[in-house]
């Protein structure tokens, strides 16, 4: 049975193709245990629970979808698909009593939501991601009622691999730290050493949050996926 387990843990979950903004798009192998370790941490860090209603905004081609559609079910929530071109988002709140939701800060930004109006219905839980999250937008939502989160994370870390809260008295916008299961360091761009504190380097993200590797890509995994 033990076997088994472990044999079902290394299966493939899904394959979803990167933008490709820094090359040809990839095909990133995310495995079983992988996409479980996502919809525990979304479970803890964010309060989805049976009695949530969780909004799915975010289009099913953007691996970000998946940040709302698989803790959902995982929870036994409730999971409100939102009517492109028949609903504002306003309207998705107010008619379908959402209390968690996930939005890219260009989403969040045109939404028309509003903390300060109190625009905010039945929401509790509000994050972002997949996008840069500008001091002006978090400044907009850090003092409001709902709690307010900023993840950040490539496709080959399933999803998110960092969260931080923003506070009501968080001036600046970080991505915070590692989200559970997952080890992250700052490294040089040769990735041989960790960088000091305040210098620049490349992220290198670890943990069983971290994906297979490149569908068909053999030379590329080995370059970027290290044991």
């Amino acid at each position: 049975a033990l076997g088994s387990a472990q044999s079902c843990a290394s299966r493939a979950a899904y394959l979803v193709f990167t933008s490709g903004t820094t090359g040809r798009p990839k095909g990133v192998v995310v495995e079983t245990r992988s996409a479980c370790s996502m919809v525990a941490n979304s479970l803890e860090l964010f309060c989805i629970c049976a009695a949530s209603r969780v909004a799915q905004t975010l289009s099913p081609s953007f691996d970000g979808a998946l940040g709302e559609l698989l803790p959902a079910l995982g929870a036994g929530a409730a999971l409100l698909v939102w009517p492109r071109g028949e609903w504002l988002l306003e309207e998705l709140l107010r008619r379908g009593r959402a209390t968690h939701m996930k939005l890219t800060p260009s989403m969040l930004g045109s939404s028309g939501l509003g903390a300060a109006q109190g625009r905010v219905g039945t929401l509790r839980v509000l994050w972002v991601g997949g996008e840069a999250l500008s001091r002006q937008l978090a400044g907009e939502w850090r003092g409001a009622a709902v709690a307010f989160f900023n993840e950040y994370g490539p496709s080959e870390g399933t999803v998110f691999a960092t969260c931080a809260r923003i506070g009501p008295s968080d001036d600046e916008v970080s991505i915070g730290r590692a989200a559970p299961s997952y080890s992250v360091l700052v490294m040089s761009e040769s990735g041989l050493r960790a960088c000091s504190a305040g210098c620049p380097g490349e992220l290198m993200v670890s943990g069983v949050g971290a994906a297979r590797g490149y569908a068909g890509l053999s030379l590329r995994t080995a370059s970027a996926f290290f044991p």
